[in-house]
């Protein structure tokens, strides 16, 4: 996770479900995370640091120097989808960030 862009959500931004009309919805999933109640998301995709299986998700924390990254199991996690504007309404709250 090192040099390439990052986006942070706050948990709790994620863990409601969205007064949107379509969502995606995650179960059961180790998430990268940090000390803030933080999750992370690849940066031009939005594409979610997650996996059932624990070792997956470990091993791209692994290659980070951030020793705040850590590795969180969510019940939930509630993915707005909007196609026209669904970078916006995630990033809002974000930061995006080089990790």
């Amino acid at each position: 996770m090192v040099n390439k862009k990052y986006i942070k959500v706050k948990i709790k931004k994620i863990t409601n479900i969205p007064n949107v009309q379509f969502i995606e919805i995650y179960r059961n999933r180790f998430w990268a995370a940090d000390n803030e109640r933080n999750i992370f998301f690849y940066g031009r995709n939005i594409s979610p640091i997650c996996n059932p299986n624990k070792n997956i998700v470990e091993k791209i924390v692994s290659k980070d120097s951030n020793p705040f990254i850590k590795v969180i199991f969510l019940d939930v996690v509630y993915i707005p989808i909007i196609p026209t504007d669904w970078e916006t309404y995630i990033i809002s709250d974000s930061e995006k960030i080089f990790l």
